[in-house]
């Protein structure tokens, strides 16, 4: 993406009339080169990235592509303007928002972050629980199990690691995941929401995300559901610390910055714990599966026809 002159410059630019600038992800630009190898040489990468219409090099560390157009300016592969166009198209933003101007004539510097004042903020939650509720998909409900209805569950079963961490819930790219700064987990939401008045038993299945069966064969989950009256099963991926466990060694479950799944099915012992559950679980109850993830997920056939319903929640 950061060397294809089509989007950068042809649609973003020519056809939508974006007027900002363009920043690659982290090393993104400089991996034309040393990643993908698709030009022969740093200097090249650096002239594809540019000519494409990067006008920013993301990194944490010291740029690697804008120290290499130098070289690919000597060496004819992109030209002086179009270093100058990129830094018309960095300025002209800094100074839409006053960057260059007295800080105190800069209403922008009024603002603050602070991480703990956000999490507590009404209206960032309100938007933010809009996000969610609008993100989630509804797969699959062939025999409408859904929407529950909190009156008709006395007996609520709810299988998976997955259903009580909340950190699950937000994603490897938010820092409240990984610093505790979160809400509720879905065991605990599902929990409020039908009061005290029902009974709600919560069961992982399985050690980890990732771990290949159960330690008792599943005997606990599928007492849960036998004995409910409605089973919502929590499956999906791990990320960064989250991916430490058992694993069924297909590499399918975990998802982080700089590794790759092998496979995008649905982990075997979710699949297995899925089967477990619709067998023991009386045919009029229904078992909604939850799937919590931000990569591609697979399900078999047989896990689709054991859910009734299907819900994707990503990382909401």
């Amino acid at each position: 993406t950061c060397g294809n002159k089509g989007l950068l410059t042809t649609i973003l630019r020519d056809a939508w009339g974006w007027d900002g600038f363009v920043v690659s992800d982290y090393d993104a630009w400089a991996n034309i080169y040393t990643t993908h190898r698709f030009n022969a040489s740093m200097e090249a990468g650096a002239a594809q990235g540019l000519n494409a219409g990067i006008d920013q090099e993301g990194t944490n560390k010291a740029p690697v592509a804008i120290a290499a157009l130098l070289g690919a300016v000597r060496d004819g592969m992109t030209t002086a303007n179009d270093v100058t166009r990129a830094f018309k198209n960095l300025f002209r933003l800094r100074l839409r928002l006053g960057l260059h101007d007295p800080p105190t004539t800069v209403s922008y510097n009024a603002l603050r972050y602070n991480a703990t004042e956000l999490a507590g903020n009404a209206g960032h939650l309100a938007v933010a629980r809009q996000a969610a509720e609008e993100s989630m998909t509804l797969l699959a409900n062939p025999r409408h199990a859904l929407p529950l209805n909190a009156t008709g569950v006395a007996r609520l079963a709810i299988l998976g690691p997955q259903a009580r961490v909340a950190g699950l819930l937000f994603g490897n790219y938010a820092g409240s995941a990984n610093a505790g700064n979160w809400g509720l987990s879905i065991e605990e939401a599902l929990r409020a929401r039908l009061g005290s008045g029902a009974a709600v038993t919560q069961v992982d299945g399985l050690a980890s995300i990732g771990a290949p069966d159960s330690a008792d064969g599943f005997k606990a989950a599928a007492a849960a559901a036998a004995g409910a009256d409605a089973v919502v099963i929590v499956l999906g991926l791990a990320f960064d610390h989250y991916c430490s466990g058992a694993s069924d060694g297909r590499g399918d479950f975990c998802e982080k910055e700089s590794q790759d799944r092998q496979v995008i099915e649905l982990p075997v012992g979710q699949e297995k714990m899925v089967a477990a559950a619709r067998a023991a679980a009386p045919p009029a109850t229904p078992v909604v599966c939850v799937l919590v993830h931000g990569g591609a997920v697979a399900l078999s056939n047989a896990t689709r026809d054991a859910c009734d319903a299907i819900l994707d929640a990503w990382y909401p």
